[in-house]
C-alpha cells in the first residue's frame, strides 16, 4: 500500500499478529537508504510476537520546503508522522523502533505534535553516538563496509539477506542521490544528546542498542555512549558479538525481534 506525504508517496508494509489479535503497534523506522526491502522479514517476526507492525520507504520526490532543503532527519520525522496518522488509532499503545538515522528521526518525532504518541523508543545504532564526522569520513567508512561485505559474499554462513539489503540500498541511493548525500552529511554531524535529554524530559522511555562491530561508526563510541548516554536513557545494551553488527538489525530478524520485544516489555512494567 502507499501513503501520500508532503514529500511524495511512501510505500508501506504492514503486518498484523496471527488472527488479528490486538497488540501494541510498532513503527519500524528505516535508516539512511533503507526501506521496506530491508525491514520486511523483521516486520514478519515482530507480528509473530503479537505486535502490529509497519515499515515504509522514505518518499523520493520533494526535497525542499519553500526554497531551502529541510534537515533530512526532521524530514524523516515528518514522514513517519504522516505514515503513522494512517494507522495509529486513538489510545493505541505505540512504540517506535529506529535503525541508524531512523533512530534520530524518532527522537525528532517525539517533539512534534501530537504529544504522547510514543510509549517507548528502541534505537539500534542511532547516528550521533560518536563525535561529529565529516561527510568524507562517513563515505569512507560506508565504502569500506560495502567492500568488506561483498568480499565475504561467498563465505560460509554469509546470509543472502545482506546482499539483498545492499542491493536495495544501492537502488535507493541511485533513485535519490541528492537526498542520500544530505542524509549522510546529517548523520555525521548529528548530536544525539540534546534530543535524548528532551525525550527524557517528556517521560518517553528510550532504549539504545549499540554494536561493537559497526563499521560506519567511531570505534571509541562504546565508551562514549556508556559515559554520556546512560544517564539519559532507560537502558543501554551493547552487543559484543561479531554476529550482531550494524547490519544484523535487518539480517538477523529473529534475534532483533526478540530483543525489541524484551525492551518494550521493560517499558510496560
Amino acid at each position: 500500500m502507499s501513503v501520500n506525504t508532503y514529500y511524495g508517496p511512501s510505500k508501506v508494509y504492514l503486518k498484523h499478529p496471527p488472527d488479528y489479535r490486538t497488540g501494541a503497534l510498532i513503527m519500524l523506522v528505516p535508516g539512511q537508504s533503507e526501506g521496506v526491502t530491508h525491514g520486511k522479514a523483521l516486520v514478519d517476526r515482530l507480528a509473530e510476537l503479537d505486535f502490529t507492525v509497519f515499515t515504509f520507504n522514505p518518499p523520493t520526490r520533494r526535497l525542499t520546503e519553500g526554497y531551502s532543503p529541510p534537515d533530512p532527519i526532521t524530514r524523516q520525522a515528518k514522514v513517519l508522522h504522516a505514515v503513522g496518522d494512517r494507522f495509529i488509532m486513538a489510545k493505541t499503545e505505540t512504540h517506535g523502533v529506529g535503525h541508524a538515522l531512523g533512530g534520530a528521526a524518532l527522537l525528532k518525532a517525539v517533539q512534534l505534535p501530537p504529544e504522547n504518541r510514543f510509549s517507548s523508543l528502541v534505537l539500534f545504532d542511532p547516528v550521533g553516538i560518536n563525535e561529529s564526522q565529516t561527510l568524507g569520513e562517513v563515505t569512507k567508512r560506508a565504502a569500506n563496509k560495502l567492500v568488506g561485505h561483498y568480499s565475504q559474499s561467498t563465505g560460509v554462513g554469509h546470509s543472502g539477506r545482506i546482499a539483498l539489503a545492499h542491493l536495495a540500498s544501492g537502488s535507493t541511493i541511485a533513485r535519490r542521490p541528492r537526498l542520500a548525500a544530505m542524509e549522510a552529511a546529517a548523520s555525521g554531524q548529528y548530536d544525539i544528546l540534546e534530543d535524548l535529554a528532551i525525550a527524557k524530559d517528556m517521560n518517553v522511555p528510550v532504549h539504545v542498542v549499540v554494536s561493537e562491530h559497526a563499521e560506519l561508526f567511531d570505534p571509541d563510541r562504546i565508551a562514549w555512549a556508556q559515559e554520556k548516554i546512560t544517564p539519559l536513557v532507560e537502558s543501554l545494551t551493547v552487543l559484543d558479538s561479531p554476529e550482531h553488527g550494524h547490519d544484523s538489525f535487518w539480517v538477523n530478524p529473529e534475534f532483533t525481534a526478540q530483543l525489541i520485544s524484551l525492551l518494550i516489555s521493560q517499558s510496560q512494567v
